[in-house]
């Protein structure tokens, strides 16, 4: 094969990404589409010990990136309403999206300042914004249907003795009622879970995710999809219940997904 019929391919290769890219809602081709399609994530970083502010998991920006980019295209506006240590706005900020930021924890709204401000450079998009409050008091500054993605972390830590597990989900029933006329037709919100087990309880096994997924179908939502994202290759195996009652480990933690139709 001649250079010249090398040069023709690649000019004929590169309209038809540019064709298809123009046809998707989300900016990606054909193969793009079909390699971020999988139902189990296996290949993304999991938050170690070290990466935790108040007793709280950060996930890591490869996995807000993911989310950011199979949901939403450049200058699409995203909210993360729970926003912890702002690695969401940061994976806003890299991929070209607005993003709005929402935490009101003190110490946690400064942790996610200083984030954001050192991942900044002269080469991205700094169009975004945060506020050390909750959703609630900001949310009349939003527009109604701008949002394209809600997207945010909400595990519940059965630890935190300030709040118990219905109260935690009170507070994600009010968050989708609130944030339902924000969101455009067609957009979707997505979020990071994760089921637990209450032994003391008499609760072996807590089924967060689905709990969620209800409440978001309640406020209007469609329950859209469910990502398992594997932690097991990066996580240790505890003995649970050992020797008397036999647990598998809860290496894993969902993607819901839900959209606005």
């Amino acid at each position: 094969m001649s250079s010249k019929n090398i040069y023709v391919s690649s000019i004929e290769e590169q309209n038809k990404n540019k064709e298809q890219r123009e046809m998707t809602f989300n900016g990606m081709n054909a193969n793009e589409w079909a390699k971020n399609s999988k139902s189990v994530w296996e290949d993304l970083p999991f938050p170690r010990s070290e990466s935790k502010v108040i007793d709280q998991d950060i996930i890591q920006e490869e996995v807000y990136s993911k989310i950011v980019c199979m949901y939403s295209k450049e200058d699409d506006l995203v909210l993360d309403p729970f926003m912890g240590r702002g690695t969401s706005i940061i994976s806003c900020i890299h991929n070209n999206r607005h993003g709005i930021g929402l935490e009101k924890d003190d110490i946690k709204f400064i942790a996610a300042n200083d984030a954001i401000v050192n991942s900044l450079n002269l080469l991205v998009n700094c169009d975004y914004h945060i506020e050390n409050c909750d959703l609630s008091l900001y949310k009349d500054r939003i527009k109604d249907n701008s949002i394209q993605l809600c997207m945010t972390s909400s595990i519940y830590s059965k630890e935190e003795e300030s709040v118990t597990y219905e109260e935690y989900l009170e507070n994600m029933n009010l968050m989708f009622k609130e944030v339902y006329p924000k969101v455009k037709q067609g957009g979707y919100v997505v979020l990071i879970v994760r089921d637990f087990r209450d032994i003391k309880n008499n609760r072996p096994y807590v089924e967060c995710h689905n709990d969620i997924a209800r409440l978001g179908v309640d406020n209007g939502f469609v329950y859209h999809d469910v990502i398992i994202y594997n932690h097991n290759g990066q996580r240790g195996l505890l003995l649970q219940g050992y020797p008397k009652t036999f647990y598998v480990n809860l290496n894993h933690s969902y993607v819901i997904v839900l959209r606005k139709v």
